[in-house]
C-alpha cells in the first residue's frame, strides 16, 4: 500500500494568501521545498508501506554540504525536491563548517518523509571534512603507531561527533593492502601494505566506531591497493588469482565481517581473478552477493562506491549502472549522475521484469531496518545544538588525535644525526618546500610557520616550488642551502582523485641527489606518500603519511624534538627500509646536548678555577660549591665541592663575642655534614630576578601585557607625586627608578599584605633614569604590576611560564619538605630568625612576603639554572620550542644608557659583565650575568657561547664574617675562561 502524502501542509488558507497578494500586485517566490510534507511516522516503515518509485528511491544516496545555501539555490532546491518528493533514502554530506552541516540535515530531515541515512567520508575523523570537528591522522598514519588502540580510539571519536551532527554512518575504514606502491589513489589511505596489519587496525576501527553507534563502512572491496590506475578517472585492474588475492587483498575484508561492521563498500574495480570478467566488482554477482555474501556470510549493507566515477561513466550511462550494480547485490547506489534518470532506469527494470520486486525489496528492507535500529525516527526530533557544542570538537578529541600523530611520526633514517634541529642564535636555515600541488603554500601553513617562528623568521630562508625544477633552478637552490647551517626540505605529495601522483616529481629528485652531491646537510621531511624514487641521495628522512594540520604540527614537534620519535613504517619503501622499522629519538628534556659528571673535563682544563673554590672552602669563605660550565650547547662541567656546612662548634660562631645573641640555644652543627652533589639545591636569592622576573617579563612583552617604556602609574594609578609619574617599568627592570635599594618590612609594623602600600607610599631617592641604584623594592612593585595585568598569583605563573617550559623540575618557591635533605642551608639570622636557615629563603622581605617574590625567592640546583642561559643564547628557544620572540631577548640584553647617556651597567633584569669585577676579567664585553646575595651568579657569554654558573652559600654560618666572595668569583671566572681558551685559541 503506498502512502498517501498531503502536498499543501497550509491549507486552503496558504492559496487563497497566495490569489490575494497576486491581484493586489504582489510578486511571491514560493520554494518547492514549502510545499514539502512534514510528516513523521512513529512505526517501522516497510517496504510494502512504498510506491516502486518511492522503493527505489529509497535505495539512492544524493550529495549535499555544510555551507550555507540560500532559499533560492538551485542545487537547495534540487536536494529538497528529492527528499520529499522523490522520497530518496538518504545523504552524503561533504565538507562545510559543523554549524553548516547540522544545520542542513537538520533541514532536510524534517522535508523526509522517511528519515534519511547520512553518510560521510569520515577516514580522518569528521574534521576531514567539517571544519571545527576533530581531525586525525591518516589510516597508514595511525598504523604506523603499531597500536590498535589508536585505531579504536579514533572509531569511537569519530562515532560520537558524527551522530551529533546527524551523521550515521562513516565511510570508513579503508581496508585496501597498499601492496602496489605506484597506487595514486589509496596510498597513505591505507593502513598499511600488510594485510595483517590492515585486519588488525581496520577491525579497531570498527568496534571503536560501532560500539558508540557509528555504522562502519569497509572498503574498497574486493581490494583496491594493487594498482596504479585512480578508478576516479578510469577502470583499475586488479591482478591476481583467487588464491593470491585470498592471501593478501581479501584478508582485510574478512576481517570486517568477522567483526561485525555493518556496511561494506564496493569499488569500481576489476577483479578477473575472482569472477573471469573484466566489469567493476560493483557489476559482479559473483564478488558482490556470491563471495561477500555467499561465502563470508555478510548481511549488513552493501554501496556501490561513487556513481560518477569516471570507472563507471566510462563504461555505461547512469541508469543501466545504476541496475547492474543492484542486479549484483548492492543495496544502496551512491551519487548518481543523474538522480531522477536514474530512479525511472531502475523502475523500468522492475516493471519490464529485468530486476525482480524480491530483489528491489530485499535491498529496501536492509535500508529500512537500518534506520530504525539506529533509532532515527526518534533521533531526527531530538538533535540539538546544544548537543553538537557538548560532542563536537572537544579538547579530549583533540589531544587524541594530537597522541596519535606525534606517535606516528617515523624517523626513516637519519645517517648525520641531524635530528632533532636545534636553533641557537648562530644557526641559519635554508627550508625548500617541493611539491607539484598548486596550493602548497596555503596547504602548508602550519609546518613552515612554525618552523620559521622555532629557529626565528630572520634566519629562515623559505622556498616554495610547485612546479618542474630547471636545471639552472636547481643550481641556484644549491647555492642559497651551501649558505646555511642546516637545509629543510618539506616534501608534500597529495593523494587525490585525478591527480596521479604518488611521489615527489622527478626534478624534485633531482634537487635532492644535487643537495647531496655539493654536501649540503639536509633533512627530508615527507608530507603525504611516503614513496621515493630512491632514498639514496636523503640521508635523513622523516615520514608523517599525511598532510592535515594535526600531521604537520606533529612534524615539526618531532623535527625540533619537542616530543618524542617512535613511529615505525607501515609499509616497506626498500630493500633497506622495511616496514616495522624506524629509528627513536627521546623529546629534549636537557637543554644540552651533552652530558658530562667528571670535575676534569676532557675538553678544557678547569683544574686551577677548582683550585680557586677547594682554597675558598679551606679559608671559610662558603662551605661548599655547586658549578655548571657550559659551551656551545654542550656540557663541560657539572660538578661539586666541599659539604653543606661547616663543622662549627656552639659559641665559636663570633670569636670576639655576640652581643646580638645570634647562635645563643643553636647546636653544634653536624662535623658530618652531608656533601654537595650535583642534585643539591641552593637559594638562588637575587637570580630569581632574571630567572623568573626577567622571563616573565619577556614573555608579558610579547603578549602585550606589558610595554616597557609605558609609566607605572598607567598600571597602578596610586603611584604618582615628585617624579613618580616619570617611573616606567623599563626603570624599575634597570635599577633606575629612584626607589631605595631595600625596605625591612618586617620592622615596620606592618603586615605582609601592607607591603605594597607601603611601596607606593615611599619616596624616590632621585629623578628616574639619571642614576643607577640597586633596587629590591623596584622589583616587589614590578611584581605586583605582573599579577595585576596578568590575574594571576606570582608563584603560578613562575611554575606555568618558567619552570615547566625549561624544564626545571627540581626548581620552585617554598620548596616542599622532600626536598629538604637535598637543599643547602644558609645562615644563622639575628634578625627574627633564630636558627639554621634551611629549607626557607634567606631573604628577609620575601620571608615576611610568604616566600614569593620576585626578587629572591627561588631554589634551583646549578645545572637546571644554566637552562636560563640557553635560553638566551639560543634567541628564545629551549627544549625545541620558542618561548621569547628573538628581538625580545636582544632587547633585554642590550645595555642600557641613563637619561645624559652614559652607560648604566645594566641590561634590562641583568648585569653587563663589564662593569662589575664578579664575572672576571676576560669575558667580552657582550657577556651578563647577575649575582645573588647567598653566593650564587650565573654569567653567560654570547661571543663565546658560554654559560657559567656557580653558587655558594657564602652566608653560611653568619652575614657577620668577612666578606670575600667577590675576589673568588673573579679569579674563579678568569680561570674558567682561560681553560677555555687554552683549549680553542681562535677565541
Amino acid at each position: 500500500m503506498s502512502m498517501i502524502i498531503r502536498k499543501d501542509p497550509f491549507g486552503r488558507r496558504f492559496s487563497l494568501f497566495v490569489i490575494t497578494a497576486l491581484l493586489m500586485g504582489t510578486c511571491i517566490h514560493v520554494p518547492r521545498a514549502a510545499r514539502a510534507p512534514k510528516v513523521w511516522h512513529k512505526r517501522l516503515v516497510r517496504a510494502a508501506d512504498l510506491s516502486l518509485r518511492q522503493q527505489v528511491a529509497q535505495l539512492i544516496m544524493v550529495r549535499v554540504e555544510g555551507y550555507y545555501y540560500s532559499a533560492d539555490n538551485g542545487y537547495r532546491q534540487k536536494v529538497e525536491k528529492w527528499v520529499a518528493e522523490d522520497q530518496v533514502g538518504g545523504l552524503i554530506t561533504y565538507r562545510g563548517s559543523v554549524d553548516g552541516t547540522f544545520t542542513n540535515l537538520q533541514r532536510f530531515q524534517r522535508l523526509a518523509p522517511v528519515p534519511l541515512l547520512v553518510a560521510a567520508d569520515f577516514e580522518q575523523g569528521v574534521g576531514q571534512q567539517i571544519e571545527g570537528a576533530t581531525r586525525f591522522p591518516s589510516n597508514m598514519a595511525v598504523a604506523a603507531t603499531f597500536n590498535e588502540e589508536n585505531a579504536y580510539q579514533q572509531g569511537r571519536v569519530t562515532a560520537l561527533e558524527a551522530r551529533a551532527l546527524g551523521v550515521h554512518i562513516a565511510f570508513a575504514p579503508v581496508m585496501d593492502v597498499n601492496n602496489n606502491p605506484d597506487n595514486p589513489i589509496i596510498n597513505f589511505r591505507a593502513y598499511s601494505d600488510d594485510p595483517g596489519l590492515v585486519s588488525r587496525m581496520g577491525a579497531a576501527f570498527i568496534r571503536g566506531a560501532q560500539d558508540h553507534g557509528l555504522v562502519a563502512c569497509a572498503k574498497h572491496y574486493p581490494g583496491h591497493g594493487n594498482t596504479a590506475t585512480d578508478s576516479h578517472t578510469s577502470l583499475p585492474l586488479i591482478p591476481g588469482s583467487r588464491e593470491s588475492l585470498e592471501q593478501i587483498e581479501l584478508v582485510p575484508f574478512k576481517a570486517a565481517t568477522e567483526a561485525g561492521v555493518g556496511m561494506v563498500m564496493v569499488g569500481h574495480i576489476a577483479v578477473p581473478g575472482l569472477d573471469g570478467s573484466h566489469r567493476p566488482a560493483t557489476q559482479s554477482n559473483a564478488i558482490t552477493e556470491g563471495l561477500l555474501r555467499g561465502e563470508y556470510g555478510f548481511d549488513g549493507l552493501i554501496v556501490t562506491d561513487g556513481m560518477e566515477m569516471g570507472a563507471i561513466t566510462g563504461g555505461h550511462w547512469t541508469g543501466e549502472a545504476a541496475v547492474r550494480s543492484i542486479e549484483a547485490g548492492n543495496d544502496i547506489i551512491l551519487l548518481p549522475l543523474y538522480v531522477d534518470q536514474t530512479i525511472a532506469a531502475v523502475v523500468r527494470a522492475v516493471e519490464t521484469g529485468r530486476l525482480s520486486r524480491e530483489r528491489l525489496v530485499a535491498s529496501v528492507e536492509r535500508v529500512l531496518k537500518l534506520k530504525a535500529d539506529l533509532g532515527l525516527y526518534e533521533e531526527c526530533r531530538n538533535l540539538n545544538r546544544d548537543d553538537v557544542q557538548q560532542r563536537v570538537g572537544l579538547s579530549e578529541f583533540r589531544t587524541a588525535a594530537r597522541k596519535i600523530a606525534r606517535e606516528s611520526i617515523t624517523l626513516v633514517k637519519d645517517e648525520q644525526g641531524l635530528i632533532p634541529l636545534r636553533p641557537g642564535r648562530r644557526q641559519t636555515l635554508t627550508h625548500i618546500l617541493i611539491s607539484m600541488d598548486d596550493d602548497l603554500r596555503q596547504r602548508t601553513v602550519p609546518f613552515w610557520r612554525d618552523v620559521e617562528f622555532t629557529f626565528g623568521k630572520k634566519r629562515v630562508k623559505t622556498f616554495f616550488v610547485n612546479d618542474k625544477l630547471s636545471k639552472t633552478r636547481i643550481r641556484e637552490l644549491v647555492q642559497e642551502a651551501k649558505t646555511s647551517s642546516r637545509t629543510l626540505v618539506t616534501a608534500l605529495v597529495r593523494i587525490h582523485m585525478d591527480k596521479g601522483f604518488n611521489t615527489i616529481d622527478s626534478t624534485h629528485h633531482e634537487l635532492l641527489v644535487a643537495l647531496k652531491e655539493a654536501v649540503v646537510k639536509f633533512a627530508v621531511a615527507g608530507f603525504g606518500s611516503p614513496y621515493m624514487p630512491s632514498l639514496e641521495p636523503i640521508s635523513t628522512y622523516l615520514c608523517a603519511y599525511g598532510y592535515g594540520d594535526v600531521s604537520m604540527r606533529a612534524m615539526a614537534d618531532a623535527l625540533f624534538g619537542r616530543a618524542p620519535i617512535t613511529g615505525r613504517l607501515a609499509v616497506t619503501l626498500d630493500a633497506r627500509h622495511t616496514r616495522g622499522s624506524g629509528l627513536t629519538r627521546d623529546a629534549l628534556t636537557e637543554a644540552f646536548s651533552e652530558s658530562s659528571h667528571n670535575p676534569a673535563s676532557p675538553e678544557c682544563d678547569f683544574s686551577r678555577a677548582y683550585a680557586v673554590l677547594d682554597s675558598a672552602i679551606q679559608e671559610k669563605i662558603t662551605p661548599g660549591a655547586q658549578v655548571f660550565i657550559a659551551r656551545e650547547g654542550r656540557v663541560l662541567a657539572d660538578t661539586a665541592f666541599g659539604r653543606f656546612t661547616y663543622p662549627v662548634p656552639e659559641g665559636s660562631l663570633f670569636p670576639e663575642g655576640n652581643p646580638s645573641g645570634v647562635g645563643e640555644g643553636i647546636h653544634a652543627v653536624d662535623e658530618d655534614a652531608p656533601p654537595v652533589t650535583t642534585e643539591s639545591i641552593y637559594d638562588l636569592s637575587s637570580l630569581t630576578k632574571p630567572l623568573v622576573g626577567g622571563t616573565l617579563a619577556m614573555r608579558l612583552v610579547d603578549g602585550r601585557y606589558l610595554m616597557l617604556d609605558e609609566p607605572v602609574w598607567h598600571y597602578i594609578p596610586a603611584f604618582r607625586g615628585w617624579w613618580k609619574d616619570k617611573v616606567t617599568i623599563r626603570h624599575l627592570l634597570t635599577h633606575s627608578s629612584g626607589l631605595p635599594p631595600f625596605i625591612r618590612f618586617w620592622k615596620e609594623g606592618i603586615r605582609p599584605d601592607e607591603v605594597l602600600d607601603m611601596v607606593l607610599g615611599t619616596e624616590l631617592n632621585f629623578e628616574p633614569g639619571t642614576e643607577y641604584e640597586y633596587s629590591d623594592v623596584g622589583i616587589i612593585l614590578f611584581g605586583a604590576i605582573v599579577e595585576l595585568v596578568t590575574g594571576e598569583r606570582l608563584a603560578d605563573l613562575a611554575r606555568a611560564w618558567v619552570f615547566k617550559p625549561l624544564m626545571m623540575e627540581s626548581t620552585g618557591y617554598n620548596p616542599p619538605s622532600e626536598w629538604r635533605e637535598r637543599i643547602v642551608p644558609t645562615e644563622v639570622d639575628a634578625e627574627g630568625r633564630v636558627g639554621l636557615i634551611h629549607g626557607a629563603v634567606h631573604d628577609g622581605s620575601t620571608w615576611f612576603m610568604g616566600g614569593v617574590s620576585l626578587h629572591a625567592g627561588v631554589f634551583a640546583p646549578a645545572n637546571q639554572l644554566a637552562t636560563l642561559g640557553m635560553l638566551y643564547l639560543n634567541g628564545g628557544v629551549i627544549h625545541g620550542r620558542r618561548l621569547v620572540q628573538e628581538a625580545t631577548v636582544a632587547a633585554f640584553i642590550t645595555p642600557q644608557n641613563l637619561a645624559d647617556g652614559s652607560p648604566s651597567g645594566r641590561a634590562i633584569c641583568w648585569q653587563m659583565a663589564d662593569s662589575t669585577e664578579h664575572s672576571g676579567d676576560l669575558f667580552s664585553p657582550a657577556a651578563f650575568g647577575h649575582t645573588g646575595y647567598t653566593g650564587t651568579s650565573i654569567w653567560i657569554d654570547p661571543e663565546m657561547e658560554l654559560i657559567v654558573v656557580l653558587l655558594t652559600n657564602r652566608v653560611h654560618p653568619t652575614l657577620e664574617l668577612p666578606e670575600r666572595m667577590e675576589e673568588v668569583r673573579r679569579r674563579f671566572h678568569n680561570e674558567v675562561a682561560r681553560g677555555i681558551m687554552a683549549d680553542d685559541p681562535s677565541i
